[in-house]
């Protein structure tokens, strides 16, 4: 009888003799036994093939453990006993896969005269399940003859009988919806209207496309309120309103930082713009009708040192910046093209209610001197103006830096004194342009 060293399990039999080294590595053509280091790090696995062409040997893997590997021979150079025939392989698993699940050994033959005989040629394993020729396994030495391991076991209901079998990878799941919508179908957020649309959109009581958000940007067709104490109001379309904003040194209502860096500059960029239109065809006529209007209102107990309806800076803060040819810190312009055109048209008006009784001074227009090369403080007309105040420098003796145009010549008015002393002498004339 063949000598056996270790414990023959099913699957390692099955595996050797039915030809599944393709589901791990095998080594077909190896010249020494396998040892301990020949493990699953090599690509070994319980069932593994190992064939010593020198030695006539044929060893399977029954532990791959790393460093630990054990090995046992299954086939020698010589024996003293023939096994039976192999059985039929096992009928198809409950995945539908042919059964590649180990069963039980085979019963061993009745034991024959030993017969030593000259080596065979080595064999070709028949196409395996993969389709592909097998590889060249070294037939057995003609000294004895392994039987055919029996009928393997059929496989269990959860198809892990024995040997593991993978099954069938499960279906695709199916894509995501395009729609949310209530019971009544009126109010629902939609990402595909149309196809490959990739727009969200949400409508609102039956009113398609209040809110749209693609990748270009959020277009909102309805009223807002931001704020902890903002609520949505008809007749308003967008509203801040927030009591308390927090303290970071600065707070803001409403910040707004614009800027442009492509290849051309645009002819116009503006930070905030404003239009009021009266559209209205069916009612009477309006009171007020204005494109910026604003309110301070201080209502702390503490003191506050200043207060501005409007203020602004002009500034470039861009070193290399190019020529700045005019800074305007207020600039209005009428336009009246068509329909009718207003009785009175002010530039600036500043309303008497200013100053109310308790204030100790108020100033309608109040205008520091300047820094620069040239500077006008006033000027009231065309290029050459009707009335000039020029600032930067203080004014001559019996001089004003006040200038009158007379007949296309700006005139500077000049105080005339009669005397020395500055004093002023009966019928003398106070401001004569020079």
């Amino acid at each position: 009888m063949p000598s056996v060293v270790g414990q023959i399990t099913k699957g390692a039999v099955f595996a050797a003799l039915v030809g599944l080294a393709d589901v791990g590595n095998s080594k077909w053509d190896a010249t020494v036994a396998p040892g301990v280091g020949d493990d699953s790090a090599d690509g070994y696995i319980v069932g593994s093939i190992w064939a010593d062409v020198i030695n006539k040997a044929v060893y399977v893997c029954t532990n791959n453990a790393a460093g630990a590997a054990v090995w046992v021979q299954i086939l020698a150079a010589s024996g003293s006993g023939t096994l039976g025939p192999m059985g039929m392989p096992g009928l198809d698993g409950a995945d539908g896969l042919d059964s590649m699940v180990p069963g039980p050994p085979g019963l061993a033959g009745a034991t024959g005269a030993s017969v030593t005989g000259p080596a065979g040629p080595p064999g070709f394993g028949i196409d395996g399940e993969d389709g592909l020729d097998g590889i060249s396994v070294v037939g057995p030495p003609g000294a004895s003859v392994i039987g055919s391991m029996g009928m393997p076991g059929l496989d269990g209901q959860d198809g892990l009988d024995g040997w593991p079998v993978p099954g069938p990878p499960g279906a695709a799941g199916g894509g995501g919806g395009t729609a949310i919508w209530d019971a009544d179908h009126d109010t629902g957020i939609q990402v595909e209207e149309a196809a490959d649309e990739d727009v969200i959109r949400f409508d609102i009581a039956g009113v398609g496309n209040l809110m749209t958000l693609q990748a270009t940007g959020l277009d909102l067709n309805a009223h807002a309120a931001f704020g902890a104490n903002a609520a949505l109001a008809a007749s308003t379309v967008l509203l801040l309103q927030e009591t308390d904003i927090g303290y970071d040194g600065t707070n803001r209502g409403l910040s707004i930082d614009v800027g442009y860096a492509g290849a051309y500059n645009p002819a116009l960029l503006y930070g905030i713009q404003v239009y009021a239109r009266n559209l209205t065809v069916a009612y009477g006529a309006m009171s007020t009708l204005a494109g910026l209007t604003f309110s301070i209102s201080h209502q702390s107990p503490q003191d506050l040192a200043n207060a501005y309806g409007i203020t602004g800076t002009l500034r470039a803060t861009a070193a290399g910046a190019g020529i700045w040819t005019t800074g305007v810190g207020v600039n209005i312009a009428g336009s009246y093209s068509t329909g009718s055109k207003p009785a009175n048209v002010y530039g600036v008006w500043v309303a008497s209610t200013l100053g109310p009784a308790g204030v100790a001074t108020a100033y309608g227009v109040q205008v520091d001197d300047l820094l620069a090369t040239t500077v006008y403080l006033l000027n009231l007309g065309p290029a050459t103006p009707y009335f000039r105040v020029i600032g930067g420098a203080a004014p001559g003796a019996n001089l004003t830096n006040v200038y009158i145009n007379e007949s296309g010549t700006l005139r500077r008015v000049q105080i005339v004194t009669s005397d020395a002393g500055g004093h002023v002498a009966a019928g003398s004339k106070v401001l004569v342009a020079v």
